[in-house]
């Protein structure tokens, strides 16, 4: 995908050559007003930047009303767009892997990019895990079973491109004839502060203990010994997938150099697993705190393309920042008196920093991105949990089939209602003037609902 994007910003800027035009400061088009001209990638960008700039800028929505954005390509259009901007601003490499190969490709030497990642405190992927439903959320990455004979073995993390994945892993080692009898004891193991350190060459056994295996940053591969006393069935549980510290070499091998694979493994392919959509949550502007250094960041670079005009940009930062304020505080106030605590998305797992902000427990159908279908047990799990906490409602996203919290409610006997991840707006919003604190507003009074707030 990035290679193919650099063709086509190359070959646009090479048509535009050939045609006379040349994407040069001088020559690159401006509105009559001579106002700013900036494109944003999500809907929450977009709206900060109006909010600030108002009537001295131009702002452009990348991102067309209705379009999912994890499953959004820009077109040539879009990039000759950005190449045109004085500013560009996106959310960051977890959700616009595309948007470095159009900054390097550009050939608007005013244009000014802004990485909103950079900006913000960032959770990783699966850091709000714990906010899953304890029967069917995993604590680990991985489970695999391989039929052992009695002896040694050794089990190997390498760095890859220069660094281990982790400074440190843990893993539980069982005997068990399958997974799913144990899975839950290996959950609460993972879980506990209890864990026995071990460094490069320690020597592990399969017992009820959480290993917490130390990585030696001096070396290129970490090796731990693993010792079987009986031949039989043993499952490993890893808080990472083990192919993520894999280099030249298997990382599971016997006395004799021999590789060992699993007859089984949870879950059968990495494909299925968040991790791999990136190491870090992108919906950081679902946290409000986040969204102030942001238009801030806004505030000021506005200023810098504009000096004359600085005050007036500050201004409008703070102005908007107060209003943030007053959001978060009613978020803080409305849902600290509330009969549940948790709630179930029918859609994506988009709400792990709101949840993380106002201590709910929050468990999604989908992963970080709406293209990882849930399996039946995921969908069972979710069941279980309504069932068990005799929660009333689930919530779905209108840019996203609404069929799997249907089929969820029609189940557990539950009602529907709308969540917004706020990355995009359907057309009829945009023409209502939906803002995103409007929005927010709106998911606030849903959640009330949902988790019966007094």
């Amino acid at each position: 995908m990035k290679k193919n994007l650099l063709i086509m910003v190359v070959a646009l800027l090479c048509i535009f050559s050939i045609g006379g035009f040349f994407l040069t400061p001088s020559n690159i088009s401006k509105n009559s007003s001579d106002k700013l001209l900036i494109v944003t990638t999500l809907y929450p960008l977009y709206d900060f930047v109006k909010e600030v700039g108002q009537e001295r800028v131009d702002v452009t929505l990348l991102l067309p009303p209705g379009v999912e954005a994890h499953s959004f390509e820009p077109k040539p259009s879009d990039i000759v767009k950005i190449n045109n901007a004085d500013m560009f601003l996106y959310v960051g490499a977890e959700m616009e892997p595309w948007a470095h190969d159009i900054i390097e490709g550009a050939g608007n030497e005013k244009l000014t990019p802004l990485d909103a990642s950079s900006k913000v405190s960032l959770l990783k992927s699966g850091e709000n895990e714990e906010n899953d439903h304890e029967g069917e959320a995993h604590s680990f990455e991985w489970a695999g079973i391989f039929e052992l004979k009695a002896g040694t073995y050794k089990w190997s993390f390498a760095k890859v491109q220069g660094e281990y994945a982790d400074p440190a892993m843990k893993m539980i080692i069982q005997k068990s004839e399958d997974i799913e009898s144990i899975e839950q004891k290996a959950k609460e193991l993972m879980g506990s502060k209890n864990q026995d350190q071990k460094k490069n060459n320690d020597i592990i056994t399969p017992k009820e203990v959480t290993y917490l295996l130390n990585f030696n940053e001096e070396k290129e591969i970490t090796v731990f010994t693993i010792e079987i006393a009986k031949d039989g069935k043993y499952v490993f549980f890893t808080e990472h997938m083990p192919t993520e510290f894999e280099s030249d070499e298997h990382f599971f091998k016997d006395s004799k150099g021999n590789d060992i694979e699993p007859i089984m493994t949870e879950p059968e392919s990495e494909d299925h697993h968040d991790h791999h959509h990136g190491e870090y949550d992108p919906h950081f502007w679902l946290d409000f705190e986040n969204d102030q250094k942001i238009v801030i960041a806004i505030a000021d670079l506005l200023s810098k393309k504009d000096p004359a005009n600085k005050d007036f940009y500050m201004k409008n930062g703070e102005n908007y920042n107060k209003k943030l304020e007053k959001l978060h505080a009613n978020y803080l106030r409305s849902l600290s008196q509330c009969k549940q605590n948790q709630f179930i998305s029918g859609g994506h797992n988009a709400f792990n920093y709101l949840a993380r902000k106002y201590n709910l427990k929050m468990i999604a159908a989908y992963g970080i991105s709406p293209d990882s279908e849930p399996t039946p047990k995921k969908i069972k799990g979710i069941i279980d949990l309504a069932k068990e906490h005799r929660i009333k409602y689930i919530y779905f996203e209108k840019l996203i089939s609404p069929k799997m919290a249907e089929t969820i409610a029609s189940e557990v006997g539950m009602e529907v209602l709308v969540l917004s991840p706020a990355h995009n707006l359907q057309k009829e919003q945009f023409q209502q003037g939906i803002t995103f604190i409007s929005l927010m507003e709106e998911n606030l009074n849903s959640l009330k609902i949902g988790l019966e707030c007094t």
